[in-house]
């Protein structure tokens, strides 16, 4: 394990790493243990402010919430299991710690750092679902009318359901020139070389 400026920047052991790390219990609940998803979260912001921008093995991240002795395999059932609870462990990370959650893929996790790392890291991805979404409505629109959804009989429900949660939706996103506005272009990230970004030594990027 190697360190610039107090920050970790590479990991050779990961139980030195993660020595004094202490999983919390819920709040007035000393006798019971935070959810996966929270001590995910939890693991993954600590991780963070000690080691900004390292991934961490999604079995390392196991057994730290686990608090296991030894490091399961890649290839075990729990590591998979892990891994699914992952978006549920985001919007924890996201509301409660004001950070983002980065999957590489086969690899590991780890949460964002800040500001231009939330930009650098996740907000690419974001936008790509966003207009994934946005072109599979218009697409779905337009094999839809209204007028010819039935007005009466048992699927008359349908037919207002869509008028109103369907019909503003597509128009908010077709219509809307302010929702042009808050989207960058499809392409992917900025190619053009950035400045190097320097550790401000909180976790952050400047």
């Amino acid at each position: 394990m190697s360190a610039t400026n107090g920050a970790v920047t590479h990991v050779s052991n990961w139980n030195t790493f993660f020595k004094g790390m202490k999983i919390p219990s819920p709040p007035g609940q000393p006798d019971r243990q935070m959810s996966l998803p929270r001590r995910i979260a939890f693991v993954l912001d600590w991780a963070a402010k000690k080691g900004p921008n390292i991934i961490v093995p999604y079995n390392v991240v196991l057994r730290e919430i686990m608090g296991f002795t030894h490091t399961p395999r890649l290839s075990n059932k729990e590591v998979a299991d892990l891994r699914k609870k992952l978006p549920v462990a985001r919007p924890i990370l996201q509301t409660e710690y004001k950070r983002d959650l980065y999957n590489v893929s086969g690899i590991g996790v780890r949460a964002t750092t800040g500001d231009l790392d939330v930009v650098k890291a996740t907000t690419p991805r974001a936008v790509a679902r966003v207009h994934s979404a946005h072109e599979a409505l218009r697409k779905n629109a337009t094999l839809v009318r209204v007028d010819r959804l039935p007005e009466s009989g048992p699927d008359r429900g349908w037919r207002e359901w869509y008028a109103k949660a369907v019909t503003p939706a597509v128009k908010l996103l077709t219509s809307d020139p302010r929702f042009d506005k808050l989207l960058p272009p499809p392409s992917s990230a900025p190619t053009s070389k950035l400045p190097a970004k320097k550790d401000d030594g909180e976790g952050g990027v400047k």
